[in-house]
């Protein structure tokens, strides 16, 4: 039974191969096989694959202490668990898909259905023997799925870790800011959920590495295109 875990995300292993988005779908179907789920036609893989900076990733719910979404939801169908691991769940019976927690998700973590008629997440695959599908099915570990008996002192210190960090983070990237390019908006410092971006106002920002947990947000939300993925 899938227990309490991370998700580890190794970028620069993704050969954008897609397993991880079929076999997601797949293991949301009502059949779990694949020819089964392409007839059943409703089935939504809860991860992408995009680009990030020079590489391809795969995104998905980064299950936030803190999550922006929750708040959000008008329908309340957004909900944090107690407890690890502190998934955000998503109860789709009371979704009514107002669409809110897509917009206020500042790592691209969830989708509207195609119908576009209820919210898509990952859910970390709960209650599947085998862990989250999308590890399982990785053919280059470029995602990991580590219960927290198997985290290394590191990765355990994360997983219990800081105010605001999220359950799934990225290894062997790193994130800079490009001082001439940086507007100051501070955008990137106000989604950052490891406190990890110095500036003034009206002043180029800065990544503390030391702080840095990889996330990526701030790429994703930069209006000037100033933060380099490395």
């Amino acid at each position: 039974m899938s227990g309490p875990g991370m998700l580890i995300i190794h970028a620069k292993r993704c050969i954008a191969c897609k397993r991880c988005v079929v076999e997601c779908a797949v293991a949301h179907s009502a059949s779990k096989e694949l020819v089964g789920a392409i007839r059943e036609g409703t089935n939504e893989s809860r991860v992408t694959v995009r680009l990030w900076g020079p590489y391809t990733t795969p995104i998905q719910c980064r299950h936030c202490e803190n999550p922006p979404c929750v708040p959000a939801c008008p329908s309340h169908a957004l909900g944090k668990e107690n407890g690890r691991p502190s998934r955000v769940r998503l109860d789709l019976a009371a979704c009514t898909g107002a669409g809110k927690c897509v917009k206020r998700c500042p790592f691209q973590g969830i989708e509207m259905s195609r119908t576009g008629r209820q919210a898509v997440k990952c859910d970390l695959c709960v209650g599947r023997p085998a862990g989250p599908a999308c590890a399982e099915a990785c053919p280059t570990d470029a995602i990991v799925y580590r219960r927290e008996e198997e985290l290394n002192e590191a990765e355990s210190a994360y997983y219990r870790g800081r105010p605001g960090s999220a359950l799934v983070r990225r290894e062997g990237v790193r994130h800079e800011i490009d001082p001439k390019a940086c507007t100051a908006c501070r955008k990137c410092a106000l989604i950052c959920p490891a406190e990890a971006i110095e500036g003034a106002k009206k002043t180029p920002h800065k990544i503390i590495q030391e702080r840095c947990v990889q996330c990526g947000g701030c790429y994703v939300v930069c209006p000037a295109d100033a933060v380099r993925v490395l």
